[in-house]
């Protein structure tokens, strides 16, 4: 979060997911398996990783270019760099790590404001990313909006790096919490801001379920929950997980759930 002096001059968050990317363009460039580079020494490698985005720009990753085409069209706006702060949400991997690292302090080193966040089980296994990382990323983006927009910030999110879920997850994020979302593939020459959906806060639906949103927003017994709100819990099993677990049923709200979940609690 941002220091009290430097929260004056903020007016601008920009919140970008991280992925692999720079890591897989600079091996590509120079020619050798991503493996091999990261059995370098690490610090070394990100001070490289750091040099090839000086070097190569908007080329250098996903993240990057659609950045850089945010940051065009800020300019064009008239704000200056020091109004904008970057936070970086990158992926638990060793990738997701060094990228990340290289990306903030290229930044830094252009006179940004920077942190970056490392968003805890979004790795490389299917169970844990779906079980911990999608929720812990919708948590974590969740809590950056809620804390800059009550500031009066004005937040924009950079759904381009990471997982392909990434993006999807970070959106629902930024639409529940009306903030301007934007997206740029490898393949896109131009920057695109995602379009407002018509997706808002049910108040009726809400007001109706939030006992029990709130009930299973940590994980339950699927037998406890009937025996409190009976067949009320058939009515947000969209929004909920259920797996089964040493012969006993569980439910816990899902990525979407808890997407909904906080926005409704923290409407700004």
């Amino acid at each position: 979060m941002l220091s009290t002096g430097a929260c004056l001059m903020i007016r601008v968050v920009i919140i970008s997911t991280v992925g692999a990317s720079l890591l897989i363009n600079f091996a590509r460039y120079m020619n050798v398996e991503v493996d091999d580079l990261l059995k370098r020494d690490l610090v070394a490698l990100k001070q490289d990783l750091v040099r090839f985005i000086d070097e190569r720009g908007r080329a250098a990753s996903a993240e990057v270019n659609s950045l850089e085409r945010i940051w065009d069209k800020l300019s064009s706006e008239e704000f200056n760099k020091e109004d904008v702060y970057l936070v970086f949400l990158a992926s638990d991997t060793l990738e997701g790590h060094i990228c990340a690292k290289a990306v903030t302090e290229f930044y830094r080193s252009k006179n940004f404001l920077t942190d970056t966040i490392i968003v805890e089980g979004l790795k490389y296994d299917a169970l844990e990313f779906l079980e911990k990382g999608l929720l812990s990323l919708v948590n974590t983006l969740s809590e950056q909006v809620f804390h800059y927009k009550r500031e009066g910030r004005r937040v924009i999110i950079n759904a381009t790096g990471g997982f392909k879920a990434e993006a999807a997850y970070a959106t629902l994020v930024g639409i529940l919490n009306k903030c301007e979302v934007y997206y740029i593939h490898e393949k896109f020459r131009e920057l695109i801001e995602l379009p407002p959906l018509p997706i808002a806060i049910d108040e009726d639906f809400w007001e109706k379920y939030h006992d029990i949103l709130d009930y299973v927003k940590e994980e339950r017994s699927l037998d406890d929950v009937k025996a409190k709100f009976g067949d009320k819990w058939k009515e947000i099993m969209l929004l909920t997980t259920i797996w089964e677990e040493n012969g006993e049923k569980k439910i816990k709200l899902g990525p979407a759930g808890r997407a909904f979940y906080l926005a409704s609690t923290y409407r700004i």
